[in-house]
């Protein structure tokens, strides 16, 4: 009876510690994937972050080549309106020396009639 007894005593506290064991490693393991968790989760989110970053930055190029692409536009329309009111200018000299030309040969034409 005692080597039963014993034998169902090694058997338990043998039951025990496997328990116990199993216990421990499940804890061990619960908290190696709440910290693998949150390291992902810190990855995540700086993955994230870097992400509106690198958006962002791509706005801000868009909008400089639009900004870029306006100003060389308006630079390219002033030098438009520039090169515009030139020719008109020459256009409007030319004429005048015509008309002053025409004036002179009729006024020359009138005061000496040759």
């Amino acid at each position: 009876m005692i080597d039963a007894y014993n034998h169902a005593w090694e058997s338990e506290l043998r039951k025990g510690e496997t328990m116990r064991n199993r216990d421990a490693v499940s804890c061990a393991e619960h908290r190696a994937i709440k910290k693998e968790a949150k390291i992902n989760a810190r990855l995540e989110a700086r993955r994230l972050k870097r992400e509106q970053i690198f958006v962002e930055r791509r706005r801000l190029k868009e909008l400089e080549k639009a900004a870029a692409n306006e100003n060389r536009r308006k630079n390219l329309k002033t030098v438009g309106t520039r090169a515009l009111k030139l020719v008109v200018g020459i256009a409007a000299l030319d004429s005048a020396i015509n008309w002053a030309a025409f004036a002179f040969a009729s006024f020359k034409g009138i005061a000496d009639p040759h």
